[in-house]
């Protein structure tokens, strides 16, 4: 089982990595969604939609693009949101009592 704290998971030992331009690009967005089991278009989304801004996720090259320039403890703080609400939920219901 993994368990996340701050930007780090971990089971799985990644951090989220973030490249700040005219456009955001998170690095290991892949990475991320692999460790929360889901697909990486889904937290793209969120970052974008939560951010107010447009967002892209590419399937082909694994880039991830959100409009605008957004450091790395806001986008850490939306990943944690996005678990609270979507992967620790899902999980709850799959657990044995």
């Amino acid at each position: 089982m993994m368990r996340f704290t701050g930007t780090r998971c971990q089971g799985c030992k990644r951090r989220l990595k973030v490249v700040e331009m005219a456009r955001t690009n998170v690095v290991n967005m892949v990475d991320i969604a692999k460790a929360l089991a889901r697909p990486a278009s889904y937290t793209t989304k969120y970052f974008g939609y939560e951010l107010g801004e447009q967002s892209k996720f590419d399937e082909k090259t694994g880039v991830a693009l959100v409009n605008g320039a957004h450091d790395t403890a806001k986008l850490a703080g939306l990943l944690e949101n996005f678990i609270k609400k979507f992967a620790s939920v899902m999980d709850a219901g799959s657990r044995e009592p």
